[in-house]
């Protein structure tokens, strides 16, 4: 599956929201996009690619991500795509109710931005990128953010915590670049924390280093 025409395909198979072949799909792709139906067929029949920021708009319509639809890079499975592309919007929205919640400002970031929130404290911008955790079956989690995320702002890890009586409830875990740099094994363009809960209170660490709180105090 090494052409986008395919892969454009199997995402709009795999996409619950966009009708099958023949019953409108194209049509629903061109209308949620507000583009000429016409835009869409070329898509479809492998003669153009969507361009800048509208490339964003159809990954984040198909829910998969941007790299893997464009370029065929990534995980390469559609399903482990959707999987992440779910995740990560689950923890830009938890991110979001929390910083509102807080009482600051904030706001998304455009498709194809860096960052994932734009956020008003203390009267300046800060641009913030998060990425949900994974927890292996040993109780280590694990999070990776890419070198662009890393350099361009505020790295947030958001941890999913499910109780035994069914509740659940999340943290935000702020990743300092020294952590980064210091803590976490890089590999190309990725960066990869592993860390821990302690048994005792709601402590996260990193060999041995103290993860703070994301807006810990406000």
């Amino acid at each position: 599956m090494d052409t986008f025409k395919a892969r454009l395909l199997t995402a709009c198979n795999a996409c619950e929201e966009i009708p099958e072949y023949g019953k409108g799909q194209q049509t629903e792709i061109a209308t949620k996009l507000n583009v000429s139906q016409e835009a869409v067929r070329k898509w479809f029949a492998g003669e153009t690619v969507p361009r800048s920021k509208l490339s964003f708009d159809l990954a984040k319509l198909l829910k998969v991500k941007h790299s893997w639809l464009m370029l065929g890079t990534g995980h390469g499975e559609i399903e482990t795509d959707i999987k992440l592309a779910q995740r990560h919007k689950a923890s830009v929205y938890g991110l979001m109710s929390y910083i509102t919640g807080v009482g600051l400002g904030a706001t998304f970031s455009e498709g194809g931005a860096v960052e994932d929130i734009m956020m008003i404290e203390n009267g300046k911008v800060v641009k913030v990128c998060t990425e949900s955790a994974s927890e292996s079956i040993d109780g280590v989690y694990e999070v990776t953010f890419t070198e662009a995320q890393v350099k361009g702002g505020v790295t947030v890890a958001f941890v999913a915590v499910f109780k035994k009586q069914g509740s659940a409830f999340f943290d935000l875990l702020k990743i300092d670049p020294e952590v980064w740099e210091k803590k976490a094994t890089k590999a190309g363009r990725n960066y990869t924390l592993k860390f821990s809960k302690s048994t005792r209170g709601n402590v996260y660490s990193a060999d041995r280093v103290k993860l703070s709180k994301f807006l810990e105090g406000c």
